[in-house]
């Protein structure tokens, strides 16, 4: 699924003249936070009900530079889950070439946000995901 479509801004390009590594992991946050929405947790949730996720492992694995004006999506797929844990797979896509540019293999725990520890999925949510998983 598309979870956050943008475009690479000046500002974001480094002394090699490709965007600096730093707004991958930000566009690949703003992917996670497209799919938390998705799966019924958005922002707004979290701070309802005091829970949330947080990523505890992200892997990127860069494929194609990017530059200024670029405009990118990155979609996600899931690629499993455990009774705390989903783990996703983000790819972002060069709009106007078509050539994945990354991705990033992140696992994400839900935790109650008070006292910081893990808990299980919501069963709401984790239907959702698995429903994500097994239509791949």
């Amino acid at each position: 699924m598309e979870t956050f479509r943008g475009i690479v801004r000046p500002n974001e390009i480094d002394q090699m003249g490709h965007m600096n590594v730093a707004y991958y992991v930000d566009k690949f946050d703003h992917g996670s936070w497209g799919f938390f929405g998705e799966i019924g947790m958005d922002a707004a949730w979290m701070v309802e009900h005091h829970r949330g996720m947080m990523a505890v492992d992200q892997h990127i694995k860069y494929r194609a530079e990017l530059v200024a004006g670029d405009r990118v999506i990155v979609t996600t797929d899931v690629l499993g889950l455990t009774e705390k844990t989903i783990r996703i797979l983000h790819t972002m896509t060069n709009v106007g070439t078509g050539n994945v540019a990354a991705t990033a293999e992140m696992v994400a725990v839900f935790v109650d946000l008070d006292n910081r520890s893990g808990l299980p999925l919501p069963p709401d949510v984790r239907a959702v995901v698995e429903r994500l998983r097994d239509t791949k």
